[in-house]
C-alpha cells in the first residue's frame, strides 16, 4: 500500500474528520458497543468514535498509516477503547467473531479498492456476518454513475499552503479506473505521481449487492446532512443500511 503510505503525513489535513459524519453515525446503542472501521487510514474517524464512547476496531492494510493511527491512539490515551490491526476489507472473518459489531463503517471512497463485483458481494457477506441483528453498515463513496457518464479527466485540486494535492483519472477498457495523485509544489512537473486501480461501483450495483445479503436500506443520501441523492447529479453517495433484527433462516 505504498500509495497511501506516501500520504500519511498529510492525510488528516487533506481529509479531516467531518463533524456531520459523526452526527450521522450517532452514539453507540449501548455501553461497549463495537464499531468496525474498514480502511481506517491514519485513524481519524476511529479515534473520534472512541472519544464518543464507541469501542472501536480499525482495520487498515497500509503499514505506515496503521503505525500513525496506533501512535495517535496512545497519545490520546484511547488504547483501552480502540485497537488497530493490519488487515483489509475482506479479512473481517479473521479479525472478528460473528455478530460482534453494532456498526461497520467503510467511508472515504474505500470500497472501490475492491477489484470487481465478486469481491463486492464478498464484502457485504463479511459485513453481514460481523454485524449483530439490527446493526448498521454505513458506506460513503463517490457517485460513479455520474463519474462514468461525465468521464472527468481530474478532480478539483486540494491546496495545503504552497503545495497542492492533484488527482486525475484514466478509464480502462475493462470498466475499472486508474486513479493518479500527486502532492507537492504547485508546478506539476515537480510532483511524482502515485497510482492505484479503482473499481467504480455504481449506486445500483451497491444496493443490489447489499440486498443480496439481506441488508435493509435506512437511507440513501448525497451528503452526511441527509440531502436527497440524485444518481445523475450528486457527487457523493452515503448509503445507510441495517441488518434485519430477526435472524435470517
Amino acid at each position: 500500500m505504498i500509495f497511501y503510505d506516501s500520504l500519511v503525513q498529510i492525510y488528516d489535513e487533506l481529509f479531516p474528520v467531518n463533524p456531520a459524519t459523526l452526527a450521522f453515525i450517532g452514539k453507540p446503542p449501548r455501553r461497549g458497543a463495537l464499531a468496525l472501521d474498514l480502511g481506517c487510514a491514519s485513524g481519524g474517524h476511529s479515534l473520534a468514535l472512541a472519544q464518543g464512547s464507541w469501542q472501536v476496531l480499525g482495520l487498515e492494510p497500509a503499514a505506515l498509516m496503521l503505525a500513525e493511527a496506533k501512535r495517535r491512539a496512545e497519545e490520546l490515551g484511547l488504547s483501552q477503547r480502540i485497537e488497530f490491526r493490519q488487515a483489509g476489507m475482506l479479512d473481517v472473518h479473521m479479525e472478528l467473531a460473528p455478530g460482534s459489531a453494532s456498526l461497520v463503517l467503510c467511508i472515504g471512497n474505500t470500497l472501490p479498492h475492491l477489484k470487481d463485483g465478486s469481491e463486492l458481494a464478498l464484502f457485504f457477506k463479511e459485513a453481514a456476518r460481523a454485524l449483530e441483528p439490527g446493526g448498521r453498515l454505513i458506506l460513503q463513496v463517490l457517485n460513479y454513475q455520474k463519474i462514468l457518464a461525465d468521464k472527468p479527466a481530474k478532480l478539483p485540486d486540494l491546496r495545503l499552503g504552497d503545495k497542492v494535492f492533484s488527482r486525475r483519472y484514466q478509464y480502462r477498457g475493462d470498466g475499472s479506473v486508474d486513479f493518479f495523485s500527486s502532492f507537492g509544489p504547485k508546478t506539476a512537473g515537480e510532483r511524482p505521481e502515485n497510482a492505484v486501480r479503482l473499481y467504480p461501483f455504481t449506486p445500483g450495483a451497491l444496493v443490489a449487492a447489499a440486498d443480496g445479503q439481506g441488508f435493509v436500506p435506512r437511507g440513501i443520501y448525497a451528503s452526511w446532512n441527509e440531502e436527497d441523492f440524485d444518481p445523475q447529479a450528486s457527487d457523493m453517495l452515503v448509503l445507510d443500511l441495517e441488518t434485519p433484527r430477526a435472524q435470517r433462516r
